[in-house]
């Protein structure tokens, strides 16, 4: 009687081990490279925000100081006060935050410089202010001024 060859081919052990292994750097790879990539879209993203915490200050200070007629600048409390003959507004500068009304910017400050005609303030009325950002911020530079108008000087 003549014996058929009963036997199933399959892979030995040997190459089921060199499939595991390659399926295991490779899955490796791939989430280091998905690491990686999530990593530096968080460092895109923070910087962004960042970069947009900074511009929403400068525009809402460079519509403050064009709409109101009056600035002045607090040094006790570190308040800048818009005033109009309808309407007032305050920026509180705090150590790590400015508050004006509602709004909250999240901007650490290392400088605050103001100016009234192109000369330094310390507090009193002002029409320009620059403002320099921490280094967590790129140490950007913020400058903001008030076109002054004929009718400021003769109420003056």
């Amino acid at each position: 009687m003549l014996r058929k060859n009963l036997k199933i081919r399959a892979f030995t052990i040997s190459e089921m081990l060199v499939v595991l292994l390659l399926t295991s750097i490779i899955t490796g790879l791939a989430y280091g490279v998905l690491n990686l990539v999530q990593s530096q879209m968080r460092g895109i993203e923070t910087n962004y925000s960042r970069n947009t915490e900074l511009n929403l200050l400068r525009r809402s200070l460079w519509v403050d100081f064009n709409s109101y007629n009056h600035i002045y600048f607090d040094a006790k409390t570190a308040t800048l006060l818009f005033e109009n003959e309808l309407d007032s507004r305050s920026y509180k500068f705090e150590s790590e935050w400015i508050v004006k009304a509602r709004d909250t910017f999240n901007i650490k400050l290392i400088v605050i410089e103001l100016f009234q005609e192109g000369r330094p303030q310390t507090q009193g009325e002002v029409d320009a202010i620059a403002l320099e950002s921490s280094e967590l911020f790129g140490g950007q530079r913020v400058f903001v001024y008030k076109k002054d108008l004929a009718v400021n000087h003769m109420n003056r």
